[in-house]
């Protein structure tokens, strides 16, 4: 269960990425929609993503991942419009390149706890990282 920090910390990019005032974040910021395996219910949490053509890749350090992988039907809300997807876990090389990329989006490093300085995250942080997390893929369509 989510501590009281968590749910306000996420509260406000929520409704931030889901009202007319989303394109203050939504260049780095999606609305992921999911429900739970166990439990049948609805989540929806704000995540930093990077594209790739119309792939998203995502990260995480908490256990939510488990209900998104397997090409897990999901939903994000993306600049201001909700689409729907499946997701999957990246592995190896590719997570850490994926990693690479959301480093330079700002206020990211320090969230996934990459130590670095000056805008600049040393790739030894981005590999610990991959280690440490979890990348998500998010692609287009409905589970097959």
């Amino acid at each position: 269960m989510p501590s009281l920090a968590t749910t306000m910390m996420n509260a406000v990019p929520r409704l931030i990425l889901r009202c007319p005032a989303h394109r203050i974040l939504s260049g780095r910021y999606v609305v992921v929609q999911f429900t739970g395996r166990n439990t049948g219910r609805a989540y929806s949490t704000p995540v930093a993503y990077v594209q790739h053509g119309q792939r998203l890749l995502i990260s995480t350090d908490s256990l939510w991942w488990r209900n998104v992988d397997g090409r897990a039907p999901v939903s994000v809300r993306l600049r201001g419009v909700c689409q729907a997807g499946v997701g999957s876990r990246v592995p190896g090389t590719a997570a850490v390149e994926a990693l690479r990329q959301l480093a330079r989006i700002p206020g990211y490093p320090a969230a996934a706890g990459m130590r670095g300085e000056h805008r600049t995250v040393p790739e030894s942080e981005i590999v610990r990282a991959a280690g440490q997390r979890v990348v998500l893929a998010i692609d287009p369509g409905y589970a097959s």
